[in-house]
Formats: structure tokens, sequence, C-alpha cells
């Protein structure tokens, strides 16, 4: 909710949550409205709390799959939401490994992706986590879907022809 009592007393919102964390949010009693009587002085302003965050960008080998499962995600988790990446002919892929036809996937569905030949000549992929339609879970229609984009940068080589195992000796 938005901090209540803040404006004019037509166009602030009234609803005040009796703690910060609460769901519910209350406003003085009103008189008795009938049908077609509006009174503006209570009502109730709210912020879209619909968060996407993914990891920070990071270095792939153009033969490896990136993991879709650990670094993103979707605030209320309920809400679900999907990957797609831009300009890319890489291919998503299931839990399996198996490749998913099309051109976005929902997150838990796909669970990894790999590099096309265009994003390794290129040197980057970046993809994207957007969330689900919010009305699907009773939001607000004014609450638009949210995304984050990460860039992976793809080095142009095989890592499984080297020998290095990653440490420094």
């Amino acid at each position: 909710y938005t901090t209540p009592k803040v404006g004019d007393d037509a166009t602030d919102s009234d609803a005040a949550p009796d703690a910060p964390e609460d769901d519910l949010a209350r406003t003085a009693p009103t008189a008795l409205l009938l049908s077609g009587q509006t009174d503006p002085t209570q009502d109730a302003g709210v912020v879209c709390a619909i968060t996407v965050t993914g990891p920070p960008g990071f270095t792939v080998c153009a033969t490896d799959t990136v993991d879709l499962t650990t670094g993103f995600t979707v605030t209320p988790a309920a809400l679900g939401g999907s990957f797609s990446a831009l300009d890319s002919d890489g291919t998503f892929t299931d839990a399996a490994g198996q490749p998913l036809p099309g051109p976005a996937f929902a997150r838990g569905t796909a669970t990894g992706f790999r590099p096309g030949p265009a994003d390794a000549r290129r040197g980057f992929v970046d993809l994207v986590l957007t969330t689900d339609d919010p009305t699907l879970l009773g939001m607000p229609s004014a609450c638009p879907p949210v995304s984050a984009v990460v860039r992976v940068t793809i080095l142009k080589v095989d890592c499984g022809s080297f020998f290095w195992d990653g440490g420094d000796d």
C-alpha cells in the first residue's frame, strides 16, 4: 500500500495496514452510500510489488549449457514467468537436456540454454525472464509484467577440450 493521508483527501490513499507486512489495510468507516453514489475520500493506493531478478552477468564457453534453475527469481513466486533470448539462435533445453521448440518457455520447463553459433560469433546472448500476467493472481490490472535481462558472455572456445579444472594451480 502507498503511504496513507499524503496529499488531497480526494486523491490520496486512505488505507493503512495494521503492520507493514499486512496484506490487509483498513480505512475509516464510511457513511451509508446508495447505489450510484461515490465517496472519493475513502480509497486505497497500492504499488505493484512484483520483482524479477537474475544473476549478475557471467561467462560460459560456447559449448556450455547455461543453468536456468539457479539465480533467477520471480516475486511473488506464485506468479511464474518465462524465458526468452534476444536475437539468439540458441536452444532452450528441458531437465533431460532435450531441446525445446519455440521462442519462449515457462520457468521450470526450460532448465537450460545452449548458445547457438551466431551467439558465439557475437560473443554474448541476452537471456530474459518475464513474469506471467499479474492479473492471473488477482493483482490490479495496472500491474504490468516485469522482466530482467542477464547478459551471458560467450567464449569462442570448447572448454571441454582443455585440461584446466578451474583451479589456480
